[in-house]
């Protein structure tokens, strides 16, 4: 089985990341939410936005981060569509 994921990060925040996303097979949004979480978490402009700067804020940001799919007229995706938007946020709380 080959299972293709992509996104493009369109926009980081103060203490969010949006973009859009899409896969080859419904009901991916897991593996695409690690993926993406994995980018988030080793990305240098982010962290530096978001003021990461030791190990420890680090682990918070990882465990606390949260991300959400949306159609691209904004409501929540169902799990068997196969692109739209993402927003992952800091802390756990949508901006």
């Amino acid at each position: 089985m080959k299972i293709e994921l992509e996104f493009e990060i369109t926009k980081i925040g103060d203490d969010s990341v949006e973009g859009t996303w899409q896969t080859s097979d419904e009901g991916e949004q897991g593996m695409m939410a690690e993926f993406i979480t994995r980018h988030i978490e080793t990305d240098e402009e982010i962290m530096e936005k978001w003021g990461i700067d030791s190990p420890e804020a680090h682990e918070r940001m990882a465990k606390s981060l949260g991300m959400e799919f949306y159609n691209e007229d904004g409501t929540l995706s169902p799990m068997e569509t196969t692109h739209g938007i993402f927003t992952a946020w800091e802390h756990g709380v949508p901006v």
